[in-house]
């Protein structure tokens, strides 16, 4: 097999001749100032300062055209003999490297499967996850309409691993059965005539001003009213992850959500519900608290001014993504930390019960004051 050579994904493009590939750009790299947390309590290590406030860049927003390539694993875009890398699509150089790492043996003896025309990458790290789709695969869908694109006339390769909310979501935005391309990323490689690669409107913890354009995007191609100021129906919600994966695990999850049922706040399970109940329960909310996880980012279904308060470790893992929709969303977030190792995935903590009713306290206020500035 070829020794692949790590290479960012403009690199390779600008070594191409003829100009061809290429991409078309819908908004530049942006630097911004990061909003600060509505609150921040319990430990607090200084390297979480500087994950929150460190990240600054946006964009560049852009729909790339590749031709003659092959997918391997998460999506990799495979050249010749370069492996591509990228931030914008959330490949950064150490996951394509250590994804060739993991491949190198077994690559070369992979089947190859011809895609003719042209196909849509719609998968990568992390597409199997609730919010993962929901932040960084669906709105590559808005980005493809806002380059041109007719989505009915496309096809997309899908991971053929995906969980069935990912297709219940497809199906809702209008994409069909007979347009996807199931990809055994491990199984086989892929190999398209024509790909079209649009990018993230995540760049790490950072959500570019366009997510807010994505989701009414989504919401209107799902017959769903976007969500407004003033729509809430005042639900506080805590989302429970009792039924997600058990890498973050709070030792006394069953007191905290006692302390929040008792607080008057609704235990909810998104996952139970189907993905219109899910919307609508989110979009009738002025307070959304529980553990950091995929189930908070649906708060990019509620309106503008509702509270969102996040329970985690002090490791880096899972970042601050939870910030990011805030800032774009208008939505207040706050934080409640408890002491992990700085470099731990998988955590195991205890949530100060003080800390969490003054969580509860502050989110309250925060919610009262947007109730009576709308």
């Amino acid at each position: 097999m070829p020794s692949y050579t790590i290479r960012e994904l403009d690199e390779c493009i600008s070594r191409s001749p003829g100009g061809d590939p290429a991409w078309v750009q819908i908004a530049p790299l942006q630097q911004r100032p990061v909003k600060p947390p509505a609150f921040l309590l319990g430990d607090l290590p200084a390297e979480i300062t500087y994950a929150i406030f460190g990240e600054t860049a946006t964009g560049p927003v852009r729909c790339y055209r590749l031709r003659q390539v092959r997918l391997t694993v998460d999506g990799i875009v495979l050249a010749g003999e370069d492996a591509l890398c990228t931030i914008l699509v959330n490949h950064p150089d150490y996951h394509v490297a250590a994804i060739m790492r993991e491949m190198q043996d077994v690559l070369g003896n992979l089947p190859i499967r011809r895609v003719e025309g042209r196909a849509v990458m719609l998968t990568g790290p992390g597409s199997h996850i609730y919010g993962h789709w929901l932040v960084d695969m669906l709105p590559r869908l808005f980005v493809l309409a806002q380059c041109g694109h007719d989505l009915a006339a496309l096809t997309f390769v899908v991971s053929a691993r995906l969980p069935a909310f990912c297709f219940q979501f497809l199906h809702l935005l209008g994409i069909s059965e007979d347009q996807l391309i199931r990809h055994d990323d491990r199984g086989e490689l892929l190999e398209v005539e024509e790909l079209l690669l649009p990018t993230n409107l995540r760049r790490g913890s950072q959500i570019h001003p366009l997510m807010h354009q994505a989701v009414q995007f989504m919401c209107e191609r799902m017959q769903r009213a976007p969500p407004s100021a003033g729509s809430a129906a005042r639900r506080r919600l805590f989302i429970s992850r009792r039924g997600g994966e058990p890498s973050r695990t709070p030792t006394n999850r069953v007191a905290i959500e006692a302390i929040a049922a008792a607080a008057g706040y609704e235990i909810v399970s998104p996952e139970t519900l189907a993905i219109p109940e899910q919307i609508a329960l989110f979009a009738s909310a002025t307070q959304v608290i529980g553990e950091y996880g995929s189930g908070l980012h649906s708060s990019v279904f509620s309106p503008p001014g509702t509270v969102v308060m996040a329970l985690r470790g002090t490791s880096h893992h899972p970042g601050f993504i939870q910030s990011g929709l805030g800032q774009v969303f208008r939505q207040p977030t706050g934080f409640v930390f408890s002491p992990t190792p700085i470099g731990a995935v998988d955590q195991v903590f205890t949530v100060s019960e003080d800390s969490f009713r003054l969580g509860l306290r502050c989110a309250g206020l925060l919610a009262q004051r947007a109730a009576e500035a709308a």
